[in-house]
């Protein structure tokens, strides 16, 4: 009985044996090796796939997956395909890129602006605009623009111009000058800063000035020494004072004009202390007493005139015609005072004036 049941045993064993030959026999036939298993991620979206395919590119031909020009695939479409794969595609957009000045289209795959610079082959440095700005994610028909920003110094020299000063000469004959310094201009050097923007030049500032030379300025003497003879005067009383050569005012041509008065005040000459022109007559010489106004069609610059009233009143006297005026027109004569008050007093007169020269 021992020996029976001892075959017995090894009878159950061999079978148990069998069994587990069969089902693992079965089990292979049932499994295909071959069969590898990945994602497949299309811009956002993504899918697991099962595929027998050798290649990536058959793989894609399977899952009717297209690439387009420019689009955008993390593995070589000739690549083989492995037992656990992870395939990313992103599909190129259209954009357009501005760079100085020019713009281009293209289509492109590159996640951010900074990527599709460097793909164009476009530097820029921290001074530059760039918008959008360098991390922001690319999008359908995004428009990127790079402006380029340069900064140039220069030096830059600039005459400096001298002021006149003019000064009087007893020992000279009244209206004549005397130039006893000729005036000489200076020179200064300005650092010029200049803002280009795609290489045109938007701004300049100046920043820095230096004097290199100063100007010297000019001076002139103007004569004040009148020669005096006594002659009887139109009014038969009294006398007044006329020129060397003239024997009497009646021998002098005269003419009825309209006469007012102006100082040396900006409202008068349009001119501040400090302007180089300020006092200064259109002949050169400084204003004072007794220089007056004329229209030179009428009465020549540098003649010398004899001022009558011819409402009763004083007359101003002995004059010399040295400047003009703009609104001095035809018979006018515009008359010089030394204040204010005289020239508000003196209003607006008819007065008769005679030519000595």
């Amino acid at each position: 009985m021992k020996g029976i049941n001892t075959n017995k045993k090894i009878t159950a064993t061999i079978y148990a044996v069998m069994i587990m030959l069969v089902t693992t026999t079965v089990a292979i036939g049932v499994y295909d090796f071959n069969i590898k298993t990945g994602t497949v991620t299309v811009e956002d979206k993504s899918e697991e796939v099962k595929t027998k395919k050798v290649t990536v590119e058959e793989l894609l031909k399977e899952q009717n997956i297209t690439l387009e020009d420019n689009d955008y695939i993390n593995v070589s479409k000739k690549a083989k395909i492995e037992k656990e794969f992870d395939i990313k595609i992103r599909r190129a957009v259209p954009i357009s890129v501005n760079f100085k000045g020019s713009e281009k289209n293209i289509k492109t795959a590159n996640v951010k602006v900074k990527d599709v610079l460097k793909s164009q082959s476009i530097t820029y440095d921290k001074d530059d605009k760039i918008t959008p700005a360098l991390d922001s994610k690319v999008v359908k028909d995004m428009k990127i623009k790079v402006i380029q920003y340069e900064e140039k110094m220069k030096t830059v020299e600039e005459e400096i111009g001298f002021q006149t000063q003019a000064k009087e000469n007893g020992q000279l004959e009244k209206g004549k000058t005397l130039t006893v310094q000729e005036g000489v201009k200076g020179l200064k050097q300005n650092t010029v800063k200049e803002v280009y923007e795609n290489g045109k030049l938007m701004s300049t500032q100046i920043i820095a000035t230096k004097v290199v030379k100063e100007p010297v300025v000019k001076i002139v003497q103007n004569g004040t020494k009148v020669n005096e003879v006594k002659v009887a005067s139109r009014g038969g009383s009294g006398s007044q004072v006329a020129p060397t050569g003239n024997k009497s005012l009646q021998g002098a041509r005269s003419v009825v004009m309209n006469a007012t008065a102006y100082d040396i005040s900006f409202e008068s000459c349009g001119k501040n202390p400090g302007d180089p022109y300020y006092g200064i007559t259109a002949t050169g010489t400084k204003v004072g007493p007794g220089v007056v106004a004329v229209d030179p069609k009428v009465i020549p610059l540098g003649s010398k005139l004899y001022i009558e009233s011819m409402d009763g009143t004083g007359s101003y006297g002995y004059a010399s015609a040295e400047d003009k005026g703009g609104a001095i027109k035809g018979n006018r004569i515009d008359l010089f005072f030394s204040t204010k008050g005289q020239v508000d007093n003196f209003g607006r007169r008819q007065v008769k004036v005679y030519i000595l020269n």
